[in-house]
């Protein structure tokens, strides 16, 4: 249920100057399989520089749990009140942000979970989506009949609305050390494009051509990565920064996305089809190279890598795949 929001809502060359210089892809010497809650499946969606690994686990009672794993051990959140919850990001300070259901299920909720304690952020249904190591939160709040949303910032109790290009829907999804925010807004013209706020200001990303794009993350230089839609309507991962989009093509596929995850060297992280559009791999993005992840693992691993949802300053990353052949997703990190 709060594994995925909306598609009108988040539908999910630059020069190597734009870009900090980080090295060539390197192979992976790991692969973690960081378990699950007691029902088979998970994905984890983020990871801090501490090695703390945020995500998602079906419970035994198949009931959605968000998680925090460190050092082995996989450790439920709780809830608002409901029995669903979805952690997205993580900060160094091991603060987790997501979004859970109330009492009886009715309303979902954004909250911050810190050392056991969840807060409620507020808004009939809100998704806590970012957070920065100085605790400002991002989302989006929808209106009760889902006819609207609002992107937010929440900050010391404090929640501001960020404004909108124009139409009825926005949401923010990332923001950096520097408070730069990330995310998507509906135009007047009713498409929704990537855009940035920073300063209470809100600017148009702009499009590859076609009517849909959106931001994910930004990195401390204010490089963005998400996805936009070409004019044939394929969907493609695209780098957004100092007023250009770079199409950042695909891995032989027809479509590919930037998802959560990005660091101070340049690197992002997501997931692309492959020839035949047959299947999802996950990859990485250095100085603008997208790469797959899955020749640079142990070739005797069993894993396919089908999405890259978060990296962290040292490299890892984390997301989800499928090990052995079996059918339920598996959350993995990945460690040079």
């Amino acid at each position: 249920m709060l594994t995925r929001l909306p598609r009108n809502v988040l539908v999910g060359v630059l020069t190597t100057a734009l870009l900090s210089a980080g090295p060539a892809a390197a192979q992976y010497s790991s692969v973690t399989d960081l378990g699950d809650l007691g029902g088979g499946a998970s994905v984890a969606s983020s990871i801090n520089d501490r090695g703390q690994v945020a995500g998602a686990s079906l419970r035994d009672d198949s009931t959605q749990g968000g998680f925090i794993w460190q050092d082995g051990t996989m450790t439920d959140l709780g809830s608002l009140g409901g029995t669903a919850t979805v952690a997205y990001a993580i900060n160094n300070r091991g603060q987790v942000v997501g979004a859970s259901t109330r009492a009886e299920d009715a309303s979902v909720g954004a909250f911050v979970w810190q050392d056991g304690v969840m807060i409620d952020l507020g808004g009939a249904f809100s998704f806590a989506l970012g957070i920065n190591e100085r605790g400002q939160v991002v989302g989006v709040v929808y209106a009760a009949n889902l006819s609207s949303s609002f992107a937010f910032v929440w900050q010391q109790g404090v929640m501001t609305e960020l404004p909108r290009l124009g139409g009825n829907f926005a949401a923010a999804v990332g923001i950096n050390a520097r408070g730069q925010i990330v995310g998507q807004s509906q135009t007047d013209a009713g498409e929704f494009h990537a855009v940035m706020w920073e300063d209470g200001a809100i600017t148009d990303l702009g499009t590859l051509g076609g009517g849909d794009g959106v931001a994910y993350s930004v990195n401390a230089r204010g490089v963005a990565c998400g996805f936009s839609a070409l004019g044939s309507g394929e969907d493609r991962a695209a780098l957004y920064a100092e007023g250009e989009i770079v199409d950042l093509g695909t891995l032989g596929g027809s479509s590919s996305k930037c998802l959560l995850g990005a660091n101070n060297r340049g690197q992002f992280v997501g997931s692309s089809t492959i020839a035949g559009d047959e299947e999802f791999h996950a990859f990485v993005v250095v100085d603008g190279v997208m790469t797959d992840l899955n020749p640079q693992i142990p070739a005797d691993s069993g894993w396919l890598l089908e999405f890259a949802y978060g990296l962290n300053e040292r490299g890892q990353i984390v997301g989800g795949g499928h090990r052995d052949g079996v059918a339920p997703t598996r959350a993995f990190l990945l460690s040079r």
